[in-house]
């Protein structure tokens, strides 16, 4: 461990030897309304991994990207996405909202799928993340946080390709294009990412393609995009220690249509996504225990917003419909119905209060609301922000219905919604050299679902609802930018960020599965380097601290060579061969070294 923290440290200190001018440092967002911006609203900092981070970073999919952001968790059982959880500021893998471009990819069987996205690297122009409750504007699956991916726009006639190899038998094949068939532009993009294997049964082969179009039509644009997904994981003691030769399939398709009128003011998504699922225990045995399941979920909203004396307002309305077809869970459907508003009411030139209202009728749960208030400061260098605001999660399918062929898992249908009230306050500062964001959030949650077992000796994991719990702690993060002190200077910007959790349980009874079993301690470290003209570098690096789990650090580097639209690079995952697991028993992988390269073909 001293060993490894002091490479680290000399490393980053070399980094200021070489010389060449450095780049703005558009780290975080201060935004403020939905019909105004991209993507999250209201008065929060919004963290954004931009799409110069994307190219360089040592990362071949969307969870990768995301496990370098103090307070977002990614919980792995294999490399490079093929099961990973995605869990903010101490919150359960179910209570993180995942969108594609604004639009909603929830999953109703289990959050355990959550990941599963088309979407490669190359599609990817930046990701929005918001942690903190913001059922507000997005309702229930908003309870920890928000993860937004936005996709670059078709743009143009162009075709670029990736083909990568490394150890394990590492394989990647990428290609898209942009073009144009009339007045129509189109994007499409397809990937495979495969290999062997690390250890016994950890093979995978993991093939998407995405299509994107965009039309003007009806005084606005018409964006179409499209989506399908094949994994094969072998997942070594991915669920549990006592069948080491477990396998998965899982199988995704969606479409989306999305409207947005000229003036902005008019906005409405449609999507349809099917996913399926099997899960074998015993590879080698299929009839030994097999799980199917297929969801399907529809989902339409449309939001409208406009200027009044106040300020402006907006005001939305939301219908899901979402079905389930599973051997072990049963056929099961649900609906749900939304309403939301608010009033972003000015006060000067630097004062904002936003109050709210988000209400949702579950067909099994009934009428549910969410209001919140928001309170902003907006200076030129210094902004200020508070909010208080209420939660709401409905159980999944998989909490309410699931029974294994052991009875070590079993789920209840009396289980009722979880219901938290959140409290946060945030700073942020840039001038200069320097961008500070650094927060307090409380999360009071009530009747939390969890799978408790009664005691050491008892068979069954069962999902109950818990006495109260408070998730509290507070965050840090820190952009500066080199070039203000020395004009020649390498390093194009140095990030670092710290996040600490800590919760509390009143009464708590039996032994908890998942509850306990959290990040409380993150630091992260990322540090951007132009050697010359066309040679980069890229180090990032973490150590984390999970409750029941040994600490460790973990670094990554890429480094590019980029001549016009050619580019060669090497990546290491884990630079120095630690050993850690973040689930159960599953042992992540060691040094992971990989080489590609792509290039880029403009034509008319």
């Amino acid at each position: 461990m001293k060993n490894l923290t002091l490479a680290g440290l000399l490393a980053f200190a070399a980094l200021p030897l070489f010389a060449q001018k450095s780049s703005a440092i558009p780290e975080f967002v201060f935004t403020e309304n939905k019909h105004k911006t991209a993507g999250i609203s209201s008065l929060r900092i919004v963290q954004i991994i931009d799409s110069a981070a994307i190219r360089m970073s040592p990362a071949q999919t969307v969870a990768e990207l995301l496990e370098n952001t103090a307070g977002v968790d990614i919980r792995s059982r294999g490399p490079f996405g093929t099961q990973a959880d995605v869990q903010i500021r101490g919150g359960s893998f179910e209570q993180t909202l995942i969108l594609l471009n604004g639009v909603r990819m929830t999953d109703p069987q289990t959050g355990h799928h959550l990941l599963n996205l088309p979407v490669s690297t190359f599609d990817i122009e930046r990701i929005e993340i918001l942690k903190g409750a913001a059922a507000r504007v997005y309702g229930m699956n908003a309870y920890a946080g928000v993860i937004n991916i936005i996709t670059r726009k078709p743009v143009g006639k162009n075709l670029s390709f990736q083909v990568a190899g490394g150890q394990y038998g590492f394989r990647q094949l990428l290609g898209s294009s942009d073009f144009k068939l009339g007045k129509t532009q189109h994007r499409f993009s397809i990937q495979n990412l495969s290999s062997d294997g690390y250890r016994s049964n950890t093979d995978f082969d993991n093939s998407q393609l995405l299509y994107q179009n965009e039309l003007q039509v009806l005084q606005g644009s018409m964006e179409t995009m499209a989506g399908l997904q094949a994994k094969k994981t072998g997942s070594n003691g991915y669920y549990t220690d006592r069948f080491p030769k477990q396998y998965e399939e899982t199988k995704l398709g969606f479409a989306s249509l999305n409207y947005q009128h000229k003036n902005g003011k008019l906005k409405s998504k449609l999507l349809f996504r099917a996913h399926g699922d099997e899960f074998l225990l015993k590879r080698d045995t299929p009839s030994f225990s097999r799980n199917t399941h297929t969801s399907q979920t529809l989902n339409f909203d449309i939001s409208y917003g406009s200027e009044n004396k106040l300020g402006h307002w907006n005001t939305g309305l939301e219908f899901r419909q979402e079905l389930l077809t599973s051997n072990s869970l049963g056929n099961r459907s649900r609906s749900i119905t939304g309403f939301f508003a608010d009033q972003h009411i000015q006060l000067g030139e630097k004062f904002k209060v936003i109050p709210g209202i988000c209400l949702n009728n579950y067909s099994d749960f009934g009428l549910s609301s969410y209001p919140s208030l928001d309170l902003g400061y907006t200076g030129e260098a210094l902004s200020m922000s508070a909010q208080v605001s209420r939660g709401f999660r409905v159980p999944s399918f998989t909490e309410l219905y699931y029974s294994d062929a052991g009875k070590t898992s079993i789920g209840n249908p009396d289980l009722q919604a979880e219901q938290a009230w959140n409290y946060e306050l945030n700073l942020f500062y840039r001038k200069n050299w320097l961008v500070l964001q650094a927060g307090v959030f409380l999360r009071d949650g009530m009747k939390q679902i969890d799978w408790i077992r009664d005691s050491a000796t008892a068979i069954s994991w069962v999902a109950r609802n818990q006495s109260e719990l408070k998730t509290s702690g507070y965050e840090w993060n820190l952009a500066i930018k080199p070039s203000f002190f020395r004009e020649e200077t390498k390093i194009q910007n140095i990030q670092l960020a710290y996040c600490r959790v800590d919760l509390n349980q009143t009464n708590p009874s039996g032994i908890s599965r998942y509850v306990y079993d959290y990040l409380q301690n993150q630091f992260t470290a990322t540090v951007q380097v132009k050697m010359n003209k066309s040679l980069d570098a890229f180090v990032r690096a973490r150590n984390e601290s999970r409750v029941g789990y040994a600490q460790y650090w973990l670094c990554d580097l890429k480094v590019q060579y980029q001549r016009n639209r050619f580019s060669l690079f090497a990546e290491a995952s884990n630079l120095f061969d630690a050993s850690y697991r973040e689930v159960g028993n599953v042992i992540m992988p060691g040094r992971w070294v990989r080489t590609g390269l792509s290039y880029r073909f403009d034509y008319k």
